[in-house]
């Protein structure tokens, strides 16, 4: 018999927005957990500092979307592989390598989101920049 539910720990993750488009990719994220008393039990920060320094054609979403089913995929950000997906948004952003890799230019991406067969969340980023 349970007696008492109570969170152990809270955590907070903030991801970057360049121009309102988001950043996926496993960089520039600040974490935040704070336990049972609001301590901090846990804080990470990779935060590049930005400059604008031009443009870059972007592909089409019908081109994304081939490259999607083609499983020219650059990284499953969110749940398993699994061959069937159904996509509830489809939006342009950009791409954060890992913290510790020297990332000159985020590079655009189309990301897509929705669940797979199992009815998990699922995230897949395909390259946007047109050659």
């Amino acid at each position: 018999m349970v007696e008492a539910e109570y969170p152990v720990m809270n955590e907070v993750t903030y991801k970057k927005n360049i121009n309102g488009m988001p950043v996926e990719g496993p960089g520039d994220t600040i974490t935040v957990s704070l336990g049972e008393n609001g301590e901090v039990t846990y804080f990470s920060k990779s935060w590049r500092t930005l400059e604008e320094i031009g443009t870059t054609e972007v592909i089409s979403g019908e081109e994304a979307i081939d490259k999607l089913k083609a499983g020219q995929i650059m990284r499953n950000t969110v749940g398993k592989t699994s061959p069937v997906i159904e996509i509830h948004k489809a939006e342009i952003g950009y791409f954060s390598a890992t913290p510790d890799s020297e990332q000159e230019f985020y590079k655009p991406v189309w990301i897509f989101k929705g669940v797979n067969s199992n009815g998990g969340n699922v995230t897949r980023i395909v390259g946007g920049v047109a050659k």
